[in-house]
């Protein structure tokens, strides 16, 4: 049950870091293939991922890196126009002209190099931090299923506990009934001829007899009924209070 457990989570774990990342498994993981996620599920960790800070920090290095890309494949250098006139003398000149500067040592393509370089890091990052949060949000999924079926089950065996409860204390008192009522009735019986005797010495007996009766007949209420009672109470007390602390 264990072992199936944890290999259930450590599948679930690399298939959707694998999703959200688009990095291949490795061989191991390749040799078993393993089942797409629900809609629901990817849906889910879609949603949180776009609900996360890093989301945001992710898209805008993103965005920069490309525009920094672009900027990259710009020339170096813009062409500069220039226009002349000559109103002197008789003769009317105007001359126009357009300079440009050449890139001959390649700084151009340095730039744009540098720039892809950043781009793909940058990517690489983004990937590297949507794998975590993955990860993180894959152990906690797992956590609060593992959390609800230990809830679950605790309340089960409460339910079990409360159940042993009520039979413990119906079987217990069906149990002592029969031996007690015979020893209360026996030592009742003892007593009867002191207490309806009215001979030498009833002055004494009789109230002897009188305490004797009351102590065996209270005695009898309080373990055939007071103390199976109070244990029944006590008992779904603790129960009442084992479900307040684990709720």
């Amino acid at each position: 049950m264990h072992f199936r457990y944890v290999a259930r989570r450590f599948v679930v774990q690399v298939f959707l870091a694998g999703l959200l990342t688009g990095i291949p498994a490795g061989p191991a993981i390749a040799a078993a293939p393993v089942a797409p996620a629900p809609e629901p599920v990817r849906a889910a960790l879609l949603s949180a991922w776009q609900r996360h800070p890093d989301y945001r920090v992710t898209q805008a290095q993103l965005a920069a890196a490309a525009a920094r890309l672009d900027a990259a494949d710009q020339p170096l250098y813009n062409p500069e126009l220039e226009f002349a006139s000559d109103d002197e003398g008789p003769d009317r000149t105007t001359t126009a002209g357009v300079s440009l500067t050449l890139d001959l040592s390649g700084k151009r393509r340095v730039r744009s190099d540098a720039a892809s370089a950043r781009l793909t890091r940058s990517e690489a990052q983004a990937k590297s931090r949507r794998r975590d949060f993955a990860l993180q949000w894959v152990n906690a999924w797992v956590g609060l299923e593992a959390a609800e079926q230990r809830v679950k089950t605790g309340e089960q065996r409460l339910g079990l506990l409360e159940r042993f409860t009520d039979e413990a204390v119906v079987q217990g008192t069906a149990m002592r009934l029969r031996p007690v009522l015979m020893t209360v009735s026996v030592a009742l019986l003892g007593l009867v001829p002191m207490l309806l005797s009215s001979g030498v010495g009833t002055e004494t007996q009789r109230p002897l007899a009188t305490v004797v009766v009351g102590g065996l007949i209270s005695s009898t209420l309080l373990t055939l009924i007071l103390l199976p009672v109070l244990y029944e109470w006590l008992e779904m007390r603790s129960h009442r209070k084992l479900r307040e602390s684990s709720s």
